[in-house]
């Protein structure tokens, strides 16, 4: 068997208590990356449906716009810039 005298054995004790403590310092670290990742990835999620109901409320908008042909102006309903006379024609739709 081995003999192990008195410094190398405080000496091997001392390593395995600074190993331990570097794994429980590393054991902590990984559990608050792990909390940040997930609170990131909630963010994330969160931003992702928030934009997707704006797209959705913009293409909606956008859908319902029309562009007059004679001022090319974006509008909705009739262009008060424009008589109404001289709108025959919007989008390629006749009025």
């Amino acid at each position: 068997m081995f003999r192990i005298d008195r410094d190398e054995k405080s000496i091997l004790l001392a390593q395995i208590s600074m190993l331990q403590s570097n794994s429980e310092g590393l054991g902590s670290r990984l559990e608050a990356m792990s909390q940040a990742t997930d609170s990131a990835m909630l963010r994330e999620r969160e931003a992702e449906e928030k934009l997707d109901a704006a797209l959705s409320v913009h293409a909606r908008q956008l859908s319902q716009r029309q562009v007059c042909y004679f001022c090319s102006i974006w509008k909705r309903g009739q262009c008060f810039r424009c008589s109404p006379n001289v709108h025959k024609y919007v989008l390629g739709k006749r009025r």
